[in-house]
């Protein structure tokens, strides 16, 4: 058997869910002026593994006294399919800020990964959906003015669930 030489073509792994941030560039500015978290939230989505969930944004932590940075948070919210889950979820998750250069090969993705270890915000939620859990320092806001984090004024953002 042969194999083609040459390096393997860059491949990412499948995000469970990507959510595009349209108009990002405005509302990054409008948070700052406010001196306002800019607290933006995902639609609901279930995980391959069946959780429902979502993703918080915080375009400005300054006023959570983490000034200069953008927060991501994952939620976990009630659904009907909670009693054929395992529980507390413990799958590792990683938050994907998406460099949106043409070429994959030269994407420089920033990434947050995290294992639940018991937290509260990860046990099953009994009201209509858990605090969320994540990074509150992100990415800076200097950074994302770098490479393509923003193009057209958008960003996208995935969040990857280990198998």
């Amino acid at each position: 058997m042969q194999f083609p030489r040459g390096p393997l073509p860059h491949q990412e792994p499948e995000a469970d869910y990507t959510w595009k941030i349209a108009n990002f560039t405005r509302k990054l500015a409008q948070a700052k002026s406010n001196n306002d978290c800019g607290d933006i939230e995902s639609e609901p989505f279930f995980s391959s593994h069946g959780y429902k969930m979502k993703l918080e944004v915080y375009l400005n932590e300054g006023p959570r006294g983490h000034s200069g940075y953008m927060g991501v948070y994952i939620c976990l919210m009630k659904s009907d399919r909670d009693g054929a889950l395992p529980w507390p979820f413990t799958k590792r998750y990683t938050f994907v800020l998406v460099d949106q250069q043409d070429d994959l090969s030269q994407r420089q993705n920033i990434t947050y990964s995290d294992v639940p270890e018991g937290e509260k915000e990860f046990k099953r939620p009994r009201q209509r959906e858990n605090v969320g859990c994540g990074e509150n320092q992100f990415v800076k806001h200097s950074t994302l003015r770098t490479r393509q984090y923003i193009r057209d004024h958008a960003v996208y953002m995935k969040i990857i669930i280990d198998p």
